[in-house]
């Protein structure tokens, strides 16, 4: 599967095939969350990863991805028993509550159950001592993230 590989931004100080690709994604998106529903767990990790990757360019293709209501399985995916979609999943949704845009797009994520599965995830790693590195730094971005927009939320209501 190359969805991946074909989404992923191209990285400025390279020239490669991918930087001449433009992506159109309302084709790709109802594409991407049909593979979210597969039961294999390589294919979700490529869908994952190719949201991640579109969710790490513009602020209109992370827009696209909230509103392609793909943010409650992507939750659903932190608890996923293999860590090759975990790590994906989590990497996605860190860079939607990260999203520098005028619209703080944190809130979709909580309503989709997000704080229970990073309490299991948390848990795991208390349990686990062998757990991925770059799963860890994820999960503290993601619930700071987090803890930063509630923290603004609140100031601007108080």
């Amino acid at each position: 599967m190359c969805c991946a590989y074909f989404i992923r931004a191209p990285r400025p100080s390279s020239v490669s095939f991918y930087s001449t690709q433009v992506v159109d994604i309302h084709a790709v998106l109802p594409v991407l969350a049909a593979l979210l529903q597969s039961a294999d767990a390589e294919v979700l990790s490529h869908a994952c990863w190719a949201l991640s990757h579109l969710c790490d360019g513009p602020s209109a293709h992370i827009s696209a991805v909230v509103g392609a209501d793909v943010c409650w399985r992507l939750v659903q995916l932190l608890t996923h028993r293999s860590w090759r979609v975990t790590k994906p999943a989590l990497r996605t949704i860190g860079n939607i509550v990260c999203a520098e845009d005028e619209t703080d797009y944190t809130q979709h994520i909580l309503e989709a159950g997000a704080v229970p599965c990073l309490r299991q995830v948390i848990m795991y790693f208390l349990a686990c001592l062998f757990v991925d590195y770059f799963v860890r730094i994820l999960v503290v971005f993601v619930v700071f993230d987090i803890l930063v927009s509630f923290c603004v939320l609140t100031r601007l209501i108080i």
